[in-house]
């Protein structure tokens, strides 16, 4: 079983830091739950790869330094079950005219195919739909919805497949930008956060280990580069900036239509409706780029760059070519242009 939790007097002396004037010189821990600290481990540098839920902010926060930070909600939530195929089934076709991924509005679906048969898949509900967000924690209950969606039906096929989960959710699905350097003034010496402690994503998109792994290189870079602490944070927060804030901010963008379409999904409506001239031609553009990226073998191109980051999101944008047949994807009409990412389910 788990250890207890510190009785609450101990809470601030179990969060402690070795930090003078902003300056980390490395952490006090304790190795069971008892409420004295062991050893302290100093270290030149202090890297914070412990992902979404890292504590270090807090710790921050009870020293006297607030790290501020950019927090919105994608207002969604995951549900997850893991299967296998049966001794001698084989996976079913790929790329048939019902898609074994897609968005209906309001629930996104997926088909994670794995090794040796196994596979996964993901329902995705806005937060809103709270009695289809209970019933789909039933495994059976789960099933049933997967099999009314065309594209997921033939991966389960009865007697041809078996659960090896329950369904599981995930929720707190958020984009967070932490800011560890506030007009030039690095908040914190000696420490970096890295990977989602520092700059998070909505999973849906895939991008999370590979930013990862491009701000630990960015680090790297930053740490061989120079041995003063003012100048390592200022280089680190500034390439941040360049290599992570498009990834993010289109992340973010994507997060906040999904929101909308929900919405009007659940007005019973296929278009969300822009209050400006400004949003309806932004998303006129933006149903026009999905129909075209769709038909298109040019715009899929180009978006497949962007997905798997191969350039900076929406690069490819800056071809003239791409660019005209978006427009001229537009004159087909929103409403066209729309119905184009519907899947049946």
């Amino acid at each position: 079983p788990p250890p207890p939790p510190p009785p609450p007097s101990s809470n601030r002396r179990q969060r402690q830091m070795c930090i003078r004037d902003s300056n980390v010189r490395g952490v006090q821990v304790r190795r069971d739950c008892t409420d004295a600290f062991g050893e302290t481990i100093e270290a030149d540098v202090l890297v914070d790869a412990s992902g979404r839920t890292s504590k270090f902010p807090g710790y921050f926060a009870n020293l006297g330094v607030e790290i501020p930070e950019e927090n919105d909600s994608a207002e969604i939530v995951y549900y997850t079950r893991h299967y296998q195929l049966g001794d001698g089934v084989e996976e079913p076709p790929r790329g048939g005219k019902d898609r074994s991924a897609g968005d209906l509005g309001y629930i996104k679906f997926g088909v994670f195919p794995g090794d040796a048969g196994s596979f996964a898949i993901i329902v995705c509900l806005h937060n809103d739909e709270t009695e289809l967000r209970e019933a789909i924690k039933d495994g059976d209950t789960f099933d049933a919805v997967c099999r009314s969606i065309p594209g997921l039906a033939p991966w389960l096929v009865e007697g041809q497949y078996q659960p090896t989960t329950h369904p599981f959710g995930i929720g707190d699905i958020r984009a967070v930008w932490r800011h560890f350097v506030v007009d030039s003034k690095p908040l914190v010496l000696n420490y970096f956060a890295v990977g989602d402690a520092a700059v998070r994503t909505n999973p849906l998109y895939g991008r999370g280990c590979s930013t990862s792994i491009l701000h630990a290189h960015i680090l790297a870079d930053v740490l061989t580069r120079s041995d003063d602490p003012t100048a390592r944070a200022l280089s680190f927060d500034e390439q941040t900036e360049g290599s992570l804030r498009p990834i993010f901010s289109t992340s973010l963008s994507e997060d906040r239509n999904g929101i909308r379409k929900a919405r009007a999904s659940a007005r019973g409506d296929l278009l969300d409706k822009p209050d400006s001239l400004k949003k309806w031609f932004a998303t006129a553009f933006a149903d026009a780029l999905a129909a075209a990226s769709r038909y298109n073998l040019n715009v899929t191109r180009g978006v497949m760059r962007t997905v798997n980051l191969l350039e900076k999101p929406g690069a490819f944008l800056e071809d003239r070519k791409i660019r005209l047949i978006v427009f001229l994807y537009m004159l087909r009409g929103r409403k066209r242009n729309a119905s184009a990412r519907i899947v049946r389910g």
